[in-house]
């Protein structure tokens, strides 16, 4: 699963006060707050998981914990994706189970269902190459990137 982490917002604009030679009060812009080391990171953080499974692995579990703060604002999407073993009959079902999974699992972690939209993908995506074991290993993902 590749997660990607909620952007910063941008610096606000906050209005302060300033001594000017007009008298007029002047806006400061406030500095943009600094990105958490974590959330910048998570942006190609794969979790993966087994064939023609959408269990969430414990491993993946605890990865959505880690990075569960940098998807506590804003809107986003989960994207399931798969290899390319088997038909689209199957994928397609398998990839939006992968994409539910992980939005339950934030969900239940206290990430607002409404900021959560889960897409299915099949293997209309793929990272690295299905003719290895080692690229359909890749492709068994969820992407979460911000809308």
């Amino acid at each position: 699963m590749l997660l990607s982490p909620a952007a910063v917002p941008p610096a606000a604009v906050a209005p302060t006060t300033l001594p000017a030679a007009t008298g007029v009060p002047e806006a400061t812009p406030t500095p943009a707050p600094t990105p958490d080391p974590a959330c910048a990171q998570a942006l190609g953080t794969e979790v993966l998981f087994a064939t023609n499974r959408a269990v969430l692995t414990a491993e993946g579990g605890a990865t959505l914990d880690r990075l569960a703060p940098c998807w506590r604002e804003g809107r986003f999407e989960v994207g399931g994706h798969t290899d390319s073993s088997g038909t689209d009959a199957i994928n397609q079902p398998l990839s939006e189970a992968r994409a539910r999974a992980v939005v339950d699992h934030l969900v239940s972690g206290g990430i607002p269902a409404s900021a959560l939209t889960a897409r299915g993908y099949s293997s209309s995506k793929p990272l690295a190459d299905n003719a290895t074991a080692e690229g359909r290993a890749q492709n068994r993902r969820v992407e979460l990137r911000k809308e």
